[in-house]
Protein backbone atom coordinates (compact mmCIF):
# COMPACT_ATOMS: atom_id res chain seq x y z
CA UNK A 1 0.00 0.00 0.00
CA UNK A 2 2.82 2.50 0.96
CA UNK A 3 4.63 2.12 -2.39
CA UNK A 4 1.91 2.91 -4.20
CA UNK A 5 0.54 5.64 -2.87
CA UNK A 6 3.61 7.19 -2.33
CA UNK A 7 4.11 7.34 -6.33
CA UNK A 8 0.31 8.05 -6.56
CA UNK A 9 1.09 11.09 -4.06
CA UNK A 10 4.21 12.16 -6.31
CA UNK A 11 6.42 11.91 -3.52
CA UNK A 12 4.52 14.89 -2.41
CA UNK A 13 3.91 14.66 1.90
CA UNK A 14 1.05 16.82 1.56
CA UNK A 15 -0.68 14.97 -0.96
CA UNK A 16 -0.14 11.49 0.87
CA UNK A 17 -1.28 12.63 4.01
CA UNK A 18 -5.07 13.71 2.29
CA UNK A 19 -5.07 10.03 0.54
CA UNK A 20 -4.22 7.63 3.70
CA UNK A 21 -4.72 9.84 7.20
CA UNK A 22 -8.03 9.70 8.68
CA UNK A 23 -9.39 9.77 12.65
CA UNK A 24 -8.97 5.57 12.36
CA UNK A 25 -5.89 5.36 10.28
CA UNK A 26 -2.89 6.75 11.45
CA UNK A 27 1.19 6.18 10.12
CA UNK A 28 3.90 5.52 12.50
CA UNK A 29 6.24 8.47 13.24
CA UNK A 30 9.67 8.75 13.69
CA UNK A 31 9.88 7.19 17.04
CA UNK A 32 7.48 4.16 16.19
CA UNK A 33 9.35 3.58 13.08
CA UNK A 34 12.99 3.89 14.89
CA UNK A 35 12.10 1.53 17.56
CA UNK A 36 10.50 -1.18 15.07
CA UNK A 37 13.39 -1.34 13.10
CA UNK A 38 15.84 -1.47 16.05
CA UNK A 39 14.43 -4.32 17.60
CA UNK A 40 11.31 -6.37 15.22
CA UNK A 41 11.67 -9.17 12.98
CA UNK A 42 12.21 -6.96 9.65
CA UNK A 43 13.11 -9.93 7.82
CA UNK A 44 9.44 -11.53 7.49
CA UNK A 45 8.32 -8.25 6.34
CA UNK A 46 7.78 -7.45 3.02
CA UNK A 47 8.54 -4.45 3.29
CA UNK A 48 12.06 -4.89 3.77
CA UNK A 49 12.96 -5.62 -0.11
CA UNK A 50 11.52 -2.59 -1.34
CA UNK A 51 13.52 -0.69 1.45
CA UNK A 52 16.50 -2.35 0.52
CA UNK A 53 16.05 -1.94 -3.11
CA UNK A 54 15.03 1.78 -2.52
CA UNK A 55 18.43 2.02 -1.07
CA UNK A 56 20.25 0.38 -3.85
CA UNK A 57 18.51 2.32 -6.53
CA UNK A 58 18.67 5.67 -5.23
CA UNK A 59 22.29 5.44 -4.51
CA UNK A 60 23.29 4.05 -7.66
CA UNK A 61 21.70 7.12 -9.17
CA UNK A 62 23.50 9.83 -6.94
CA UNK A 63 26.80 7.71 -8.01
CA UNK A 64 25.88 7.29 -11.23
CA UNK A 65 26.09 3.67 -11.13
CA UNK A 66 24.21 1.38 -13.53
CA UNK A 67 21.42 -1.12 -11.93
CA UNK A 68 21.86 -4.47 -11.35
CA UNK A 69 19.62 -5.88 -9.38
CA UNK A 70 17.20 -8.46 -10.85
CA UNK A 71 16.04 -11.35 -8.59
CA UNK A 72 17.32 -11.37 -5.22
CA UNK A 73 17.04 -12.60 -1.67
CA UNK A 74 17.41 -11.12 1.71
CA UNK A 75 20.46 -12.28 3.08
CA UNK A 76 21.52 -12.53 7.08
CA UNK A 77 24.62 -11.24 7.14
CA UNK A 78 25.23 -12.98 11.40
CA UNK A 79 23.06 -15.63 10.06
CA UNK A 80 20.00 -17.66 11.53
CA UNK A 81 21.99 -20.32 13.14
CA UNK A 82 24.40 -19.15 15.98
CA UNK A 83 27.57 -21.14 15.21
CA UNK A 84 31.44 -21.40 14.92
CA UNK A 85 33.00 -18.12 15.03
CA UNK A 86 29.59 -16.19 15.12
CA UNK A 87 28.84 -17.94 18.51
CA UNK A 88 32.27 -16.35 19.91
CA UNK A 89 31.21 -13.01 18.69
CA UNK A 90 27.47 -13.14 19.34
CA UNK A 91 25.91 -14.12 22.56
CA UNK A 92 22.70 -16.10 22.41
CA UNK A 93 20.70 -12.92 23.44
CA UNK A 94 22.70 -10.77 20.87
CA UNK A 95 21.63 -13.16 18.51
CA UNK A 96 17.97 -13.04 19.40
CA UNK A 97 18.09 -9.76 19.24
CA UNK A 98 19.88 -8.57 16.10
CA UNK A 99 19.74 -11.67 13.83
CA UNK A 100 16.11 -10.18 12.01
CA UNK A 101 16.74 -6.39 12.50
CA UNK A 102 17.30 -4.62 9.32
CA UNK A 103 20.95 -3.65 10.06
CA UNK A 104 21.71 -7.69 9.70
CA UNK A 105 20.02 -7.62 6.09
CA UNK A 106 21.48 -6.78 2.86
CA UNK A 107 19.64 -7.94 -0.79
CA UNK A 108 21.75 -10.89 -2.56
CA UNK A 109 21.22 -13.36 -5.21
CA UNK A 110 19.60 -16.42 -4.70
CA UNK A 111 23.14 -18.15 -6.16
CA UNK A 112 25.62 -16.01 -3.66
CA UNK A 113 22.93 -16.46 -0.63
CA UNK A 114 23.33 -20.04 -0.93
CA UNK A 115 27.15 -19.81 -1.82
CA UNK A 116 27.80 -17.90 1.37
CA UNK A 117 25.02 -19.70 3.89
CA UNK A 118 26.04 -19.87 7.97
CA UNK A 119 30.02 -18.86 6.79
CA UNK A 120 32.55 -17.01 9.03
CA UNK A 121 32.52 -13.09 8.62
CA UNK A 122 35.96 -13.32 6.91
CA UNK A 123 34.61 -16.29 4.01
CA UNK A 124 31.52 -14.44 3.73
CA UNK A 125 33.22 -10.48 3.24
CA UNK A 126 34.95 -12.69 0.20
CA UNK A 127 31.97 -13.73 -1.38
CA UNK A 128 30.39 -10.20 -1.19
CA UNK A 129 32.73 -8.69 -2.76
CA UNK A 130 31.46 -9.56 -5.93
CA UNK A 131 27.79 -9.08 -5.47
CA UNK A 132 25.80 -7.55 -8.45
CA UNK A 133 24.30 -4.69 -5.56
CA UNK A 134 26.74 -1.75 -4.81
CA UNK A 135 25.39 -1.39 -1.22
CA UNK A 136 26.03 -5.11 -0.86
CA UNK A 137 29.94 -4.63 -1.94
CA UNK A 138 30.30 -1.81 -0.22
CA UNK A 139 28.87 -3.45 2.48
CA UNK A 140 31.61 -6.18 2.64
CA UNK A 141 34.36 -3.52 3.04
CA UNK A 142 33.90 -3.85 6.69
CA UNK A 143 36.77 -5.89 8.83
CA UNK A 144 34.72 -7.37 11.64
CA UNK A 145 31.09 -7.53 11.58
CA UNK A 146 29.49 -7.96 15.98
CA UNK A 147 26.86 -6.63 17.42
CA UNK A 148 28.35 -2.93 17.70
CA UNK A 149 28.66 -2.88 13.70
CA UNK A 150 24.74 -4.36 13.25
CA UNK A 151 23.73 -1.61 15.51
CA UNK A 152 25.36 0.93 13.89
CA UNK A 153 24.35 -0.26 10.37
CA UNK A 154 20.70 -0.20 11.55
CA UNK A 155 20.79 3.44 12.68
CA UNK A 156 22.42 4.25 9.83
CA UNK A 157 19.54 3.01 7.52
CA UNK A 158 17.03 4.22 10.15
CA UNK A 159 18.89 7.63 9.71
CA UNK A 160 18.32 7.24 5.58
CA UNK A 161 14.67 5.94 6.32
CA UNK A 162 13.98 9.04 8.38
CA UNK A 163 15.15 11.21 5.74
CA UNK A 164 13.87 9.63 2.62
CA UNK A 165 10.64 9.27 3.97
CA UNK A 166 9.82 11.93 6.35
CA UNK A 167 7.19 11.09 9.19
CA UNK A 168 3.55 11.95 7.62
CA UNK A 169 1.59 12.29 11.02
CA UNK A 170 3.25 15.73 12.20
Amino acid sequence: VFKSLWTKAGADEIKLKSKIITTTIRCPGNDVLKATLKTENMYSRHITKYLLIQQELLSNKSKGYDNAIGSYTTEHVLPQSLNGQWAIDFTNQEHKDLVHTIGNLIPLSKKMNNKVGNSDWNDKRKSLKGSNWKLTQTFAQKKKWNPNHVQKRTNELIKWLVKEWPAING
